[in-house]
């Protein structure tokens, strides 16, 4: 069982149809600010649950008053890249929890079809990371693969173009053709995207930042680039 917190992550959640609901709960004092995530979730026969104070359900959380319970479930590939112009987003072994949410965040933000990481060495999605994300991480679908060269090397066979981050690449992505299917592979946050990766993949970008400092968070670089992505 998975757990949201927040009104903005909840009220993705019950639009988002592939999830499972379990319960929704609710502060008393908060009834009626969130009525009308109430009102879905009845709609929905969702059950609900009023609390005196959600600190004694979900200690040390950050839940507005608000919280759902779900079983998540991870994407397919088969469902978004058949889209002629879809968008992909490859996370090579991100870490911290608080990028990995953001990058979601920013994906749902930026019309991401779909979010690609490994089933090992990246941080696992976890309750910081769905709360971090606000919902990004129910809109988008994840999906887990075994191995990232694999799947690049199965979706360059269906017409996916790969974009690697590079802080050495001589490109800005305003200077490549994005028009089509692609995928922006983002790298971890010490090491980058992994060589082998990068070699696989069809451009090298990096984003232009002043003399005084080079490099990006990044969380901030995905949303910066996801951005460019979209408003093309």
């Amino acid at each position: 069982m998975d757990i949201l917190f927040g009104s903005h992550a909840v009220e993705a959640l019950l639009k988002a149809e592939n999830m499972q609901k379990q319960k929704l709960y609710v502060e008393h004092a908060q009834k009626s600010q969130y009525k009308q995530i109430i009102q879905k979730a009845s709609s929905l026969k969702w059950p609900i649950e009023y609390s005196k104070d959600l600190n004694s359900l979900f200690s040390g959380k950050r839940h507005q008053g608000i919280a759902a319970s779900f079983q998540f479930k991870w994407g397919e590939i088969s469902d978004v890249v058949h889209k002629p112009d879809a968008t992909l987003l490859m996370l090579d072994r991100i870490q911290d929890p608080h990028n990995f949410g953001a990058c979601l965040r920013s994906a749902a933000a930026f019309g991401v079809d779909a979010i690609i990481i490994p089933k090992r060495g990246g941080c696992p999605l976890t309750d910081t990371v769905h709360q971090v994300s606000c919902g990004g991480s129910v809109i988008v679908p994840i999906i887990q693969v075994n191995n990232l060269n694999q799947i690049i090397s199965e979706l360059k066979d269906q017409g996916v173009w790969f974009i690697a981050t590079d802080e050495h690449a001589t490109s800005a992505i305003n200077q490549i053709d994005t028009s089509g299917k692609k995928c922006l592979v983002m790298g971890s946050e010490g090491l980058g995207v992994k060589q082998s990766i990068k070699d696989a993949c069809d451009y090298k970008v990096a984003i232009p930042t002043s003399k005084q400092l080079s490099t990006l968070n990044v969380s901030v670089a995905t949303g910066i680039l996801l951005y460019s992505l979209y408003s093309n």
